[in-house]
């Protein structure tokens, strides 16, 4: 999967997603890297997903060491490219997401 924020006119950030199969990866990593693209180490977070009406979706992300993060966003449920309109709002107690 590629996720990449893209400019919007609106307001509001806008992220475009492109999920695709690779049988072998060793071309993929070699286009990638010839286009200038380098590792940039791992990170580890957690999504907790909740169920919302529609095409909203909302999910509290956890990363250790950095304050935790409610992402609200909306996108057609698809397999092809799609795009989503998101709002990031800062958590300070990720364990309350049990009031949620």
């Amino acid at each position: 999967m590629v996720s990449v924020p893209i400019r919007s006119s609106s307001a509001v950030p806008r992220n475009l997603e492109i999920k695709v199969r690779v049988a072998d990866l060793a071309p993929a990593r070699a286009t990638a890297t010839r286009l200038g693209a380098r590792p940039a180490g791992v990170e580890v977070q957690v999504d907790r997903y909740y169920e919302l009406e529609g095409e909203s979706r909302l999910k509290l992300r956890t990363v250790p060491g950095r304050p935790a993060e409610l992402i609200r966003y909306r996108r057609p449920e698809c397999d092809a490219v799609r795009t989503s309109d998101y709002e990031v709002t800062p958590v300070r107690d990720a364990d309350a997401r049990r009031c949620l």
